[in-house]
């Protein structure tokens, strides 16, 4: 159970954040609480928990980190794969380029 004081500061945001549901705050309290990076895609969590100074990783985070730290070969096909199902980043967008020259892929 989230202590409800930790999810009523969490609410204590900027008010340009996005929305975020309290099934979302009741996720991020925890964090919050205990400081550890938050896995997210979520803008709106994104930023509440960045507001907190919680650390926050997503999904492609993730694939970096594991090229780099060698668990990997290469982002390229794993991207390629998670487009392929759907994951919503453009192949030759923002976001994949970076995700690539960060890994050292571009």
């Amino acid at each position: 159970m989230t202590d409800p004081s930790l999810i009523d500061h969490g609410r204590q945001v900027p008010s340009d954040s996005p929305p975020v549901s309290d099934v979302a705050l009741r996720g991020v309290a925890p964090a919050l609480a205990q400081q550890v990076t938050l896995l997210t895609d979520d803008n709106g969590v994104r930023m509440l928990a960045l507001a907190h100074h919680v650390p926050v990783i997503g999904r492609i985070g993730i694939v970096i980190r594991a090229r780099l730290e060698g668990v990997m070969a290469a982002v390229h096909p794993v991207l390629d794969q998670r487009i392929a199902a759907g994951f919503p980043v453009e192949p030759q967008g923002h976001v994949a380029c970076e995700a690539f020259q960060l890994a050292g892929e571009d």
